[in-house]
């Protein structure tokens, strides 16, 4: 061959070009990169929004005693939950000894003996186990489970603002995830219980976990996310007692997802294995102490007679029906005989119909129904509550957004396990706030996408859109409020359920045990302020000025007395109660007159014999 020598050998356009090609990137991986890089940025900034304001909640709440409560407030799940942590703590790892506690309610309702019959004397737990475990390491650990139970839980719903993002983003799109991340990351209710010493956040991260697993199995149905979705369920139950349909809701949807019954019993098979293996140590634990292998808390048959009676209250937690009892002692507490007694219990199904929807009522109106902790008396203390939005807002435009996705609505299945399971709960025991906020993180990529549509209708000056749109958000805000004032609080004033008595009596008690008698009186004088019940205001003003004369303000204590005891209509007791905070005071002239006040009432019994004594010591000469 000749040897060119001197020259450089020629390239031809084609090779140049090809040579360029290779050493730049493709055109479309700068747009993919910047997108990656702001959905990252997007998720960065709900999980800051998410921690700050509830950092802000904290702050406004930790000089307080909120965070007390569980040690504080004996007929509370809190005070339940911490008593449980410390038996583990103290030795009964495993729970060998019984304890189901008897709060007031329940001994006003039926003796001991007849709730030991009906929970029996084996230690099945009182509840699904694994929170009071997490409250009992950490009561390990730094001695008090509240402070960092409050962090631990802050993080958690850090954690769910960013799986509704994610699950958000895969029904519709990035903007609308982004959207509905940020809603629940400043819902208030939700700021609201994740610093008390309540299970709810658990059960929500754990319900948002699975259901962005199921997201992603219908995408991609393989063993290894149906094993990882197993467990997430069984973790689930484990928190919850209410979660046990999440694992059969589950796989009706493989079942509909799936062709093919190779595949579906391949990926059922792997789901069940995931969900048996996180369960096991349940199953142990029983096996050791003695119970049956299955068994996860005793609270599910008295539970269910409180609630689903015809004499029971559909919205307010009043107490059992007359009916309790005896449909107890009859089913021998057995929720098989349970449900066949309570629906007997209706007088045809207009009664029965009706009472259930006045319960549904509670999905729809912006009522936060308070049980242990009371949202309304928090926002009080909280400027985050009070500003941020709640289910008001949140309602009507997930509504909205259910009708402007209606055609994807077949995609949003996913949603379907872990909403129908919190309605379920709903249904059957109470309404509640705490337990409504799974379903309202479900109702935020729906009420995200109605904020972006908005959006997007006035970039593109879609004027009729935006305008139907508003209105309707605006009509569906309407009804729920009207609902709330004719079916909810028909009757009633809604002051007497947004402040309750004890709400503010524990937080006083709190503030008593640090001998700090002037805030302690402050919560009494707020009540009286707020509370719709003459009764009640009056009591809060004695005890407000008994509080006062403690903090050593006799002045302002004299005034409050006075304005007690010119409340008409107060019964003896309370009577005699102010003659005797005057007669405290040093003021004879005011307990005579007061303890007279009191006997025109014509007091009986031990009552009206401790009057005469009060009446002969005031009326002696000094």
């Amino acid at each position: 061959m000749r040897k060119v020598s001197g020259h450089r050998c020629p390239v031809r356009p084609a090779d140049s070009a090809r040579s360029e090609q290779a050493t730049r990137p493709p055109r479309a991986a700068a747009p993919e990169t910047r997108r990656v890089i702001a959905k990252y940025w997007l998720i960065a900034a709900v999980v800051v929004v998410s921690i700050a304001a509830r950092a802000a909640h904290l702050a406004s709440v930790y000089p307080t005693p909120a965070l007390s409560l569980h040690r504080t407030w004996i007929n509370s799940d809190m005070y339940l939950f911490d008593q449980w942590a410390q038996r583990i703590v103290q030795g009964d790892v495993v729970g060998r000894q019984t304890y189901h506690p008897l709060v007031d309610w329940m001994l006003h309702t039926a003796p001991t003996d007849k709730w030991n019959q009906w929970f029996g004397t084996t230690p099945v737990f009182l509840k699904a186990p694994l929170y009071t475990y997490l409250i009992a390491l950490l009561r390990w650990l730094f001695g008090d489970a509240m402070p960092a139970m409050a962090l631990l839980q802050i993080l958690a719903s850090a954690l769910c603002a960013v799986l509704i993002f994610l699950i958000t983003e895969r029904l519709f799109d990035t903007a609308t995830g982004a959207a509905a991340g940020l809603l629940f990351a400043v819902y208030a209710p939700a700021i609201h219980y994740d610093v008390v010493l309540l299970r709810g956040p658990w059960i929500l991260l754990t319900g948002l976990l699975l259901t962005w697993q199921l997201t992603r199995l219908r995408s991609q149905p393989t063993a290894t996310e149906a094993l990882f979705m197993g467990a997430t369920a069984g973790v689930a139950i484990l928190f919850n007692e209410a979660s046990l349909p999440l694992p059969l809701l589950v796989l009706v949807l493989m079942a509909w997802w799936v062709r093919g019954p190779r595949r579906l019993a391949m990926l059922a098979g792997a789901f069940v294995i995931g969900l048996v293996a996180v369960l096991t140590p349940l199953i142990v634990r029983n096996l050791i102490v003695g119970v049956p292998p299955l068994s996860l808390a005793i609270t599910g048959s008295y539970g269910f007679a409180m609630c689903n009676t015809a004499d029971a209250q559909p919205l307010f937690f009043r107490g059992p029906g007359p009916s309790f009892v005896p449909l107890m002692e009859q089913s021998g507490a057995k929720m098989t005989n349970l449900l066949w007694l309570c629906l007997q219990s209706f007088h045809g199904i207009g009664n029965f119909l009706l009472f259930y929807l006045r319960r549904a009522a509670g999905l729809v109106v912006p009522l936060e129904n308070p049980d242990n902790a009371n949202f309304y008396y928090a926002a009080l203390r909280s400027p985050v509550l009070r500003w941020l939005p709640t289910y008001a807002i949140l309602f009507p435009l997930s509504v909205v957004g259910v009708g402007l996705s209606f055609r994807k609505l077949p995609a949003t299945s996913p949603l379907l396990p872990l909403a129908l399971t919190t309605i379920v709960t709903m249904t059957i025991n109470l309404p509640m706030s705490r337990y409504r906020i799974a379903l309202a993180a479900l109702l935020c990529p729906f009420a995200g996408l109605t904020l972006v549509q908005g959006i997007r209708f006035v970039r593109e000056q879609r004027v009729r859109a935006l305008i139907a749109s508003v209105a309707a958000v605006a009509a569906l805000s309407a009804t729920a409020r009207l609902l709330e004032r004719h079916v909810v609080f028909r009757n009633m004033d809604w002051r007497a359920v947004y402040y309750r008595l004890a709400d503010f009596q524990i937080i006083a008690l709190g503030y008593s045990g640090q001998n700090r008698f002037r805030e302690a009186s402050h919560e009494y004088l707020q009540l009286a302020q707020l509370t719709p019940l003459p009764q009640i205001q009056t009591q809060a003003w004695l005890v407000a000025a008994q509080l006062l004369a403690r903090a050593g303000d006799t002045q302002e204590a004299r005034h409050w007395l006075e304005a007690a005891a010119r409340t008409e209509g107060t019964d003896a007791a309370t009577i005699i109660s102010i003659g005797d905070s005057w007669q405290a005071m040093g003021d004879a002239g005011n307990a005579l007159a007061a303890y007279r006040k009191a006997a025109a009432l014509r007091p009986g019994g031990q009552l009206g014999r401790q009057l005469q004594q009060r009446l002969a010591r005031a009326a002696a000469p000094p």
